[in-house]
C-alpha cells in the first residue's frame, strides 16, 4: 500500500467542455509583478510573500499530524500533512527540516506504540536525539468536502454535468520546545476553497495525496491554502528565535561546530558559546523543567564545509563538545557585549 495516497470522498478528474472555475480564500500572485518577482512567485508560492532569507537555519522536525477530523485514512493523512509541511518549510528558505525517514526511525526505536506514551510526551527525548530546535506537532480538525450535482448526462461511466463544489480544511498547528516539551505556541488554520464547472467529467476515488490531480480539486486546494497558513505561522513565531548550533570538538585554537553551509553558516559569523549544566526534573511531575546555562566565551567562524565549521576564539577558554552555540547579533558581534546569562535562557518563543 501506498502510505502517501488517500481515498477522497467523491473526487473526480474533470476535463473541460465549456467552462470551469475554481476559487480559494489564499491569497494568489498580485499582478504587475517583474519577472525576477515572477519566478521567485512561480517557485515559492505563498512563501514568496517573506522577505528574502540568508542567514543560519535552525533546524525542524515535523512530526506525522494526528487525525482528529471524520475522515476515515488516519495514518495516510497524517503523513501526507506532515510532507507538505516539510515540504513547504523547506521552500521557505528558513530551515533543515529533519528527514521524515529519520524521524520515522526514532519514534520506532522510542517505541511508542508499546510503552503507551504519546509521541509529544516524549519530546524532550526525541528532540535530543534528532538535536532538532523545534518540534512542530499537528492535527487534522476537519478535511470534507460537499459537492451537488444538477444536471448528468450519463453513458459508460461518462457524463456531462453541472457540478458545484466546496472543501474545507482546518488544521491546528503546535509548536514545542524539546529541552522541556514545554508547547510554544499554537494556532488553528483554515483553508477553503470551491469549484463550478460544466464540463465532462470521469468520476474515480482514488487521488494521490500531494499528486498535481489532487493539488487541482478543491480540497487539494484547501489544503494547500492551510498549509501555507501553517508555515507562516511557523516562520513568524520563530522569527526571533536565536540560532543555535553545538560545539564538535576543540583542537587547539580551532572550535569545530556541528553546522556548515548547508545550514547557512558563512565565515565571519560569531557565536556566543554556553556551558550547560545536566537538565533538571520536576520531582513532583517528572517533568523537564531544562537546563542551567553558563556564559563561557565567544567565537567567530574562519572555515565553513558542507556540514560543519571552524572557529576562532574570541574571548574566554576551556570550550568542551557539546558546549551550546547561540547567533551573536550584528550589533554583538562589533564589540557589545551580551547580558551576562547564568541560567538557560527561557525557552525559546516562550511567552515573557
Amino acid at each position: 500500500m501506498n502510505m502517501n495516497r488517500l481515498s477522497i470522498p467523491c473526487a473526480s478528474l474533470a476535463i473541460t467542455v465549456l467552462v470551469a472555475g475554481c476559487t480559494s480564500t489564499g491569497t494568489g500572485a498580485s499582478s504587475g509583478l517583474s519577472a525576477e518577482q515572477d519566478r521567485r512567485v512561480a517557485h515559492l508560492g505563498a512563501m514568496a510573500q517573506l522577505p528574502p532569507y540568508s542567514g543560519p537555519k535552525k533546524l525542524i522536525a515535523v512530526m506525522d499530524f494526528q487525525n482528529k477530523s471524520n475522515y476515515k485514512g488516519q495514518m495516510e493523512l497524517g503523513t501526507g500533512m506532515a510532507d507538505m509541511v516539510t515540504d513547504t518549510l523547506i521552500r521557505s528558505e528558513r530551515f533543515i527540516v529533519v528527514e521524515r525517514q529519520q524521524i520515522r526511525d526514532v519514534l520506532k526505536e522510542q517505541d511508542f506504540a508499546q510503552t503507551g506514551r504519546t509521541v509529544e510526551s516524549g519530546a524532550p527525548k526525541i528532540g535530543r536525539v534528532l538535536n532538532a530546535q523545534t518540534l512542530v506537532f499537528g492535527s487534522v480538525v476537519d478535511f470534507s468536502e460537499t459537492q451537488q450535482q444538477n444536471q448528468s448526462i450519463g453513458y459508460h461511466g461518462f457524463g456531462l454535468s453541472f457540478a458545484h463544489a466546496e472543501a474545507k480544511v482546518t488544521i491546528a498547528i503546535r509548536l514545542v520546545d524539546p529541552t522541556t516539551g514545554q508547547v510554544l505556541d499554537s494556532e488553528q488554520m483554515q483553508g477553503k476553497a470551491e469549484k463550478r464547472a460544466m464540463g465532462l467529467s470521469y468520476t474515480r476515488g482514488d487521488i494521490g495525496f500531494g499528486t498535481k490531480a489532487f493539488a487541482k480539486t478543491p480540497l487539494g486546494q484547501a489544503t494547500q491554502e492551510a498549509i501555507d497558513k501553517a508555515v507562516l505561522f511557523i516562520c513568524s513565531r520563530l522569527e526571533n528565535v536565536p540560532w543555535e548550533g553545538r560545539v564538535v570538538e576543540v583542537k587547539g585554537k580551532d572550535v569545530y561546530i556541528n553546522a556548515g553551509a548547508e545550514r547557512g553558516i558563512a565565515v565571519g559569523d560569531s557565536f556566543t558559546v554556553f556551558r550547560e549544566s545536566e537538565g533538571m526534573i520536576d520531582p513532583s511531575t517528572g517533568l523537564q523543567l531544562g537546563a542551567a546555562r553558563k556564559e563561557i566565551g565567544s567565537i567567530e567562524v574562519t572555515e565553513v564545509q558542507p556540514k560543519f565549521a571552524i572557529a576562532k576564539i574570541l574571548r574566554g577558554a576551556g570550550m568542551n563538545r557539546k558546549d551550546v552555540l547561540r547567533l551573536l547579533s550584528s550589533s554583538q558581534a562589533k564589540g557589545v557585549a551580551p547580558a551576562p546569562v547564568n541560567a538557560a535562557p527561557p525557552p525559546s518563543g516562550a511567552p515573557k
